[in-house]
């Protein structure tokens, strides 16, 4: 990998040795549900008594807190007026369905001013503080992610690529994985694959995919979009409403 791609996260190279695991969630072009699996998993993790904190760090403009309803004036853009302080993180914390929140950016026109520094400082707070942060990074592309999302992969113990299972779908998740690995460093041990959305038998398979691409396959989400909708529309995390995805999800989560 050139020096140049990795100059801004020297510092943030590997997981910290320490503390609560981190987990990012990551995918490739698109849109394939990684925010809602996202905050599927914090709430699935916070009912089993963990201490979990969702971080939304996609610098294109986060969608945790428009989806949960919360202050989008709190967040990640409270950390670039001074010291990233504990206490600084803790004030800009909020209280979700069982799990706590670290809002991401209003508008992509932001994006810059949330440093490297700044978050892989946060998320070593964070790792004191709770057993489990969950970072929702977004695309995980050259050319796409922001040095800061960057740092959050590399500050990561464990990387969850989140892919549709039809033929675009795998196509862009193969580009994230050479991206994570190459150009991030991330080992293959770290990775791992969640299909979501998937369609049943007219798709490929958790054992197909597995083969194709070379990183396990964690959980097959399946595509209940009644469940989808009414979770959006009342604001609230995908396992509250039930459903075949939502059990999927929780299932996954007990994995972890």
């Amino acid at each position: 990998t050139p020096a140049t791609e990795r100059q801004p996260e020297d510092s943030a190279r590997a997981p910290l040795a320490h503390g609560g695991q981190v987990l990012a969630l990551v995918s490739g072009k698109g849109a394939p549900g990684t925010t809602t699996l996202a905050i599927g998993l914090a709430a699935a993790l916070g009912h089993q008594d963990s201490r979990v904190v969702l971080v939304d760090s996609d610098l294109r403009g986060g969608g945790v807190a428009p989806y949960l309803d919360l202050d989008p004036r709190r967040g990640l853009i409270g950390l670039t007026v001074g010291p990233t302080t504990d206490e600084v993180v803790g004030a800009e914390l909020q209280e979700a369905s069982g799990f706590r929140v670290l809002a991401g950016i209003e508008r992509p026109e932001m994006r810059d001013r949330v440093t490297s520094e700044q978050l892989v400082t946060a998320l070593a707070v964070l790792r004191e503080q709770f057993q489990l942060t969950i970072v929702d990074v977004g695309q995980s592309l050259p050319g796409v992610a922001s040095d800061a999302a960057n740092t959050a992969v590399r500050s990561s113990d464990q990387v969850l690529v989140i892919t549709t299972a039809d033929l675009a779908g795998l196509w862009n998740a193969r580009h994230c994985l050479r991206h994570l690995q190459e150009s991030l460093g991330s080992p293959r041990e770290r990775l791992g694959l969640v299909i979501n959305r998937h369609a049943g038998r007219h798709e490929y398979g958790a054992a197909e995919v597995e083969r194709a691409l070379g990183v396990r396959v964690m959980a097959t989400v399946p595509d209940d979009r009644k469940a989808a909708m009414r979770a959006a529309r009342d604001q609230l995390p995908l396992i509250a409403v039930g459903g075949s995805a939502a059990r999927q999800v929780a299932a996954l989560a007990d994995e972890l």
